[in-house]
């Protein structure tokens, strides 16, 4: 009978015990999130269609709408930023020195693009190397499947540059070098 008492006793301590544990967790993390410092409460609380607040509202849009200067909510792509993202589908990273293209490569992981040379230099022709007087001709020098070797010209026909396109067994792009 003695040891039905102890185990009862004991029983009843370790439930008293964590009991008294959990409320005292509770209380210290209850204060806790009632201090000044981390007092939350709902972001709009009351009537939502009030006269004075859609006024303000619409009277905020009419000085936005007329104050362009000071409300620049986006900013035009660069020549280099439509060349990466819309001529390359952000597949390729690019080297730049000087905001002139010195050499692209195909990102890991992904799949390489078709380009046509002439239209990728036809319309991006102003980021590459030596681009001042660069007038978007070009000469094939050596082409083969892999390799293609360019000449880039000026309006006079002399040389001011090469570029090399390396391309995969598929045709696609993996790397633009220009010197």
């Amino acid at each position: 009978m003695n040891q039905k008492k102890l185990a009862g006793l004991t029983l009843f301590v370790v439930v008293l015990g964590a009991v008294l544990i959990n409320e005292f967790i509770l209380r210290k993390s209850a204060t806790y999130l009632n201090s000044d410092s981390n007092n939350r409460e709902v972001a709009s609380f009351g009537e939502r269609f009030e006269p004075e607040r859609i006024k303000w509202e619409q009277e905020l849009a009419k000085s936005v709408s007329k104050d362009t200067g000071k409300t620049l909510l986006g900013e035009k792509p660069s020549l280099h930023d439509k060349f990466l993202f819309e001529a390359l589908a952000g597949k390729y990273e690019a080297n730049f020195i000087d905001g002139k293209l010195l050499k692209i490569k195909l990102i890991d992981k992904q799949t390489p693009l078709i380009l046509k040379t002439e239209e990728l230099i036809k319309n991006h022709a102003s980021i590459f190397k030596g681009a001042q007087s660069f007038t978007h001709s070009f000469e094939k020098s050596t082409s083969n499947a892999a390799t293609e070797n360019l000449e880039l010209k000026n309006a006079r026909g002399d040389s001011i540059g090469k570029a090399t396109i390396l391309r995969d067994d598929q045709g696609r792009v993996t790397s633009i070098e220009v010197q």
